[in-house]
C-alpha cells in the first residue's frame, strides 16, 4: 500500500468519526404510529392539529404518511433515515417518499423530501421542528419562523 493510499484511508476513517453518524437507537424508538397533536403557529402559539395527519415508522427504514386535513388528502410511503450531526446538536429525520407512476397517463409523481429535527423523543411524545420559513411582510422586517409540531404515539 502506498503512502497516498494510507493517508486517504486514515482521512476517510477520521471523517466518519468526526462527521455525521447514523443513529439506530433513535430509529428503534420511532417505530410505531405517531399522530399530530399540536402545532406552533407564529401568532397563536400551540394550537390543536385536530389529529389530521399521522406518521408510521414500520421498521428502521420504512415509513408511511397519511394526511386527511380538510379537503387535502395525502397518503404515501417511502424510506427514512435519522442522522446526527454533532455540530448541530440535534438528530434530523429525512423522509424520502417513493416515486409513483400513473400507468394510464404515464405521469411520474414525486413528493418532496421532508427534513425535520427531533427536539425531544419520549415513549409517547415526539416533538420536531421543521425547516426555517421566511415570512415577508410589507414595510416590516422579515419574520424567521420554525414550525414546531408535537406528535403523540398511537395506541
Amino acid at each position: 500500500m502506498t503512502l497516498t493510499n494510507s493517508k486517504t484511508i486514515i482521512f476517510l476513517f477520521a471523517l466518519t468519526l468526526v462527521g455525521c453518524s447514523y443513529s439506530n437507537n433513535t430509529s428503534t424508538n420511532l417505530i410505531g404510529t405517531w399522530t399530530l397533536d399540536s402545532i406552533l403557529t407564529p401568532r397563536h402559539g400551540y394550537v390543536s392539529a385536530g389529529n389530521c395527519k399521522s406518521l408510521t415508522f414500520h421498521n428502521q427504514t420504512d415509513y408511511s404518511y397519511v394526511g386527511v386535513c380538510g379537503d387535502v388528502h395525502q397518503n404515501f410511503t417511502g424510506k427514512y433515515f435519522v442522522l446526527y450531526n454533532p455540530k448541530r446538536g440535534l438528530k434530523t429525520i429525512t423522509l424520502i417518499p417513493d416515486i409513483h407512476v400513473n400507468i394510464r397517463t404515464k405521469d411520474t409523481i414525486r413528493i418532496g423530501y421532508s427534513n425535520f429535527d427531533i427536539v425531544s423523543l419520549t415513549a409517547d411524545r415526539l416533538q420536531v421542528v421543521n425547516e426555517t420559513q421566511f415570512i415577508n411582510r410589507d414595510s416590516l422586517p422579515t419574520v424567521f419562523f420554525n414550525k414546531n409540531e408535537i406528535y403523540k404515539r398511537g395506541k
